[in-house]
């Protein structure tokens, strides 16, 4: 789809609203666009195309170096209902222009670390930190351990015979497939198909469902990890995400076509 399509009617959408408009000559509206702080996007549920044009954002003088290796203080970390209002309304700013909330991530007891100012998530192995900021050098952050995991495994919901394991870049789109579908999720942390993420799925006996974002990276990553299950002889599946968009930014509807057809 051509940003001219559509770019203009999502620049008139108020930041962190959706619209569903007409693309094309249709008589009725088919068309979703929004407008988040970061980019617009669109996608017309027609023809299954869409978009997603980054802002240009200007660099901040002070921006924070990328940090490649740093243990969690918890000691740093706080409570979400235990932060100020101001710092509640950025993490709920954040979390609504990814498509996310509050109600979607609070089961995970999130925590916020007022020095690394990040929305912080503490896993079997593994302890993430979202920046809230916008200015940050790295978006996720890994918090170093000594025994580290490389993935993030969320549990299924509903089916436990369902085999069924969902790839995922990051674990916002890790969160919500798993909570409107209730398939078992594994957040890759990025797109590296590292050994512990295969044998986890062999020794589980596990069906991938490819579900990486739709951009460039997205596609790359999954090529690589398709050749790699095809060298075991590991059957797969693939979401097959519109192009432009993450799993994290579709609908509840939009996820539930995608995985439980």
């Amino acid at each position: 789809m051509h940003h001219s399509e559509w770019i203009d009617q999502a620049k008139a959408v108020p930041v962190g609203q959706k619209r569903r408009v007409v693309h094309g000559a249709e008589a009725t509206a088919a068309m979703d666009v929004y407008n988040s702080e970061a980019y617009w996007s669109a996608y017309c549920h027609r023809c299954q195309k869409g978009g997603k044009v980054y802002k240009e954002i200007a660099a901040k003088p002070h921006a924070a170096p990328i940090i490649h290796r740093k243990y969690l203080s918890k000691g740093d970390c706080i409570p979400i209902d235990k932060v100020d209002k101001e710092v509640l309304r950025t993490i709920v700013t954040l979390l609504h222009s990814k498509g996310m909330s509050l109600y979607l991530v609070m089961p995970f007891k999130p925590m916020y670390n007022k020095v690394d100012k990040r929305l912080v998530f503490s896993f079997d192995g593994v302890d993430l930190g979202r920046d809230t900021t916008g200015y940050n050098g790295a978006k996720w952050l890994v918090y170093y351990r000594d025994s580290q995991k490389g993935y993030v495994y969320l549990q299924p919901k509903s089916d436990v015979n369902d085999k069924d394991l969902v790839l995922t870049e990051d674990l916002f789109s890790a969160i919500k497939v798993n909570h409107y579908t209730g398939k078992a999720c594994m957040c890759l942390l990025g797109t590296n198909f590292t050994d512990d993420k295969l044998n986890f799925i062999i020794d589980n006996k596990s069906i991938p469902v490819l579900a990486l974002d739709g951009d460039e990276a997205g596609h790359n990553g999954e090529f690589k990890i398709k050749r790699r299950l095809d060298l075991f002889g590991i059957p797969y599946k693939c979401a097959n995400i519109p192009d432009g968009f993450d799993p994290k930014d579709l609908n509840p509807k939009q996820l539930e076509d995608l995985f439980n057809a």
